[in-house]
């Protein structure tokens, strides 16, 4: 686990998987993958990649990763801006869009029968309190 509580209100945790995942390395929030955050920014770091690599090689493959998101971390906190911090990678924050409407199986659903989507649109940009979204 690592805490990563400025990087936690600056990015969406999507924003976060998909910055972790350039560096090899996978962001799962407090409650397990999918989901923000825990107390205190607490995110649970693992190798996005496993079957492939030697032990060496994912070890290197981590270490690097967990760096990055610590040096970022880091920056923030000495006042850095968000897109200054994440240099070259501040892509990750123009790639926010609301989420639209779920992708539909066939599936019976109490939120499809009573969410549309434009009130989908509406509410997926939304975040409670403690920093949960729609997604």
């Amino acid at each position: 686990m690592v805490l990563l509580p400025l990087l936690s209100d600056a990015l969406t945790p999507r924003q976060l998987g998909d910055f972790a995942t350039r560096f090899g390395v996978q962001a799962r929030g407090g409650s397990g993958e999918h989901t923000p955050a825990g107390p205190g920014g607490k995110w649970d770091i693992s190798n996005y990649q496993r079957i492939g690599f030697s032990e060496l090689e994912l070890a290197q493959k981590m270490i690097h990763g967990v760096e990055v998101l610590i040096r970022v971390e880091e920056e923030l906190g000495s006042g850095a801006d968000i897109r200054s911090a994440l240099h070259e990678h501040a892509d990750i924050l123009d790639k926010v869009e609301p989420l639209g409407s779920p992708q539909w199986t066939n599936h019976t659903c109490l939120f499809r029968k009573v969410v549309d989507e434009p009130m989908c649109k509406r509410l997926s940009v939304l975040k409670t309190s403690t920093g949960y979204t729609l997604d």
